[in-house]
């Protein structure tokens, strides 16, 4: 005589389910645009930043022409800007 198989565990469906039907899929929502507009501000950041010594060093030596800025005054601008 046979003796009939089991079914696994994982094949039958457990009453919560059976009752809830299949979980919907989960929302990105607040989380995930919050963490795509902090990369975006960390960019913008970042690309202001070069631009800006990017001017600085190329116009620093106009500005210390008009300004009447020394060498010691050079060496500590050019050492903020870089």
């Amino acid at each position: 005589m046979k003796t009939p198989r089991a079914v696994p565990a994982t094949d039958q469906p457990s009453p919560a389910q059976d009752e809830a039907g299949p979980t919907p899929p989960r929302p990105r929502g607040l989380r995930h645009n919050t963490r795509w507009l902090m990369v975006f501000l960390c960019f913008l950041g970042m690309t202001v930043n070069y631009v800006d010594r990017a001017t600085i060093s190329i116009s620093l030596p106009y500005m210390t022409d008009d300004l009447h800025i020394g060498p010691s005054g050079r060496a500590s601008s050019s050492a903020c800007s870089s």
